[in-house]
């Protein structure tokens, strides 16, 4: 499980339990994962008590299920310490259907470049969404305009979406869509751009991406270098786990990652 980060960074600030924390902010609904997060910080206070972070486990796991899933393997630094704050209200996370400047307006607060953004949202070569993220935006009421479909989506993946995944009923909603092909939605790997390539981009912030001139010839360039998406999505991971981390004396390392010491 990655850390969704909000702006405030990868703080430890989603595994607090309780109501009103990022846990229980949209966004992150659907994330999973907490109980191998817990059962790490289990072993670890037996062995190291007070030493490791629950911010640095969600770091190191993240590297660790990265290289497991076919991605590049690389280093991280630690020393990150826990925020003793988790409200749902700092969760602001890029929208579904952010255009590409939109996109990399965001990430520019977190320090990244356009190139980076474009990099980071290579993310989504693993994952899935569910269909009541795209119906509305993409397939059944495009613009607003009932019946209309995303002329950018590729035709036969819209039909085949409409037809047998997502169809126009309410039961549809949670169904899952993965965001890369099928066969390769549990690699990382550049399969993703090489589907902006060809219009069957599943969230509107992805293929938007292939859409804008300024964002697609980054698009076209990791499509086609398969060594170059690996090397550059293991330096902005690194980056992105740096953001506003705390450390020193600031925060505190918890002794059980879902509740505040």
């Amino acid at each position: 499980m990655a850390e969704r980060l909000s702006l405030q960074g990868c703080d430890g600030g989603l595994l607090i339990d309780g109501p009103g924390t990022e846990k229980t902010a949209p966004p992150n609904l659907s994330v999973k994962g907490y109980d191998l997060i817990a059962a790490i910080k289990a072993e670890l206070e037996k062995r190291c008590p007070g030493v490791v972070s629950c911010s640095d486990i969600e770091i190191l796991a993240t590297r660790d299920a990265v290289a497991l899933a076919g991605g590049p393997a690389y280093a991280v630094r630690t020393g990150r310490r826990d925020r003793r704050q988790s409200r749902a209200s700092d969760v602001n996370l890029p929208a579904p259907e952010y255009t590409a400047a939109q996109a990399v307006g965001y990430y520019a607060r977190l320090g990244m470049t356009a190139y980076e953004t474009v990099v980071l949202l290579g993310a989504h070569t693993v994952g899935a969404t569910h269909c009541s993220a795209i119906k509305n935006s993409r397939l059944y009421r495009y613009g607003g305009r009932p019946g209309a479909t995303d002329p950018s989506m590729d035709p036969a993946t819209a039909s085949v979406y409409k037809k047998w995944v997502c169809p126009n009923v309410t039961s549809s909603d949670g169904n899952a869509v993965f965001l890369d092909d099928q066969w390769s939605a549990l690699k990382v790997d550049s399969n993703y751009y090489k589907n902006l390539q060809l219009r069957r981009g599943v969230l509107s912030v992805d293929q938007n991406l292939y859409s804008d001139g300024s964002t697609r010839w980054i698009v076209d360039q990791l499509a086609n270098n398969a060594g170059l998406f690996q090397a550059q999505f293991a330096k902005v991971l690194v980056k992105l786990s740096e953001v506003n981390v705390l450390t020193g004396t600031q925060g505190e390392i918890r002794k059980v990652c879902s509740k505040f010491n």
